[in-house]
């Protein structure tokens, strides 16, 4: 999971270094200092390089993959968060993390032998018919995924 995303630790916004020290507190957020730029600055939680913390663009990416349009998601977002985020930034920020789940997941590869194992079955009653049909691994590897397809369109009623 390290390869997924930078660590989220203090670097200085301007110059990205990391050799920081605390500079006070202003309207009750503590304000660091870059020794290297002499910048000050705040700390979002964000990661490097980005502004909003990761609970808050989780919290997007989540409310779209449950359905939600990019307006539903901005109030969400701003009765959750205090802020509405365009919906150029939500597209961006589903993009960006998207791809970084793919090539993620592209690192993983299943496990599977040679031999795969189809099932059919096929049920009727008077008119209407239900098809089951699945594809399982030999390697015993859990339950096989099934797809179930309903014929409930009769040409001829009883």
């Amino acid at each position: 999971m390290n390869n997924l995303l930078p660590q989220a630790r203090l670097i200085c916004p301007e110059c990205g270094e990391g050799d920081i020290i605390k500079y006070g507190t202003r309207k009750g957020k503590q304000i660091y200092y870059c020794k290297p730029c002499k910048k000050r600055f705040t700390d979002t939680g964000a990661l490097p390089g980005r502004r909003i913390p990761p609970k808050v663009v989780g919290d997007a990416i989540a409310a779209f993959y449950d359905g939600l349009s990019y307006r539903d998601i901005q109030r969400r977002m701003d009765s959750l968060h205090g802020f509405i985020p365009s919906t150029a930034t939500l597209y961006e920020w589903l993009r960006h993390y998207v791809q970084l789940g793919d090539r993620f997941l592209k690192s993983f590869k299943a496990n599977t032998g040679n031999t795969w194992v189809a099932d059919e079955m096929v049920v009727r009653k008077e008119c209407l018919a239900m098809e089951r049909y699945g594809l399982q691994d030999s390697l015993p590897s859990g339950y096989p995924p099934f797809h179930n397809t309903d014929y409930s369109g009769c040409s001829n009623t009883v």
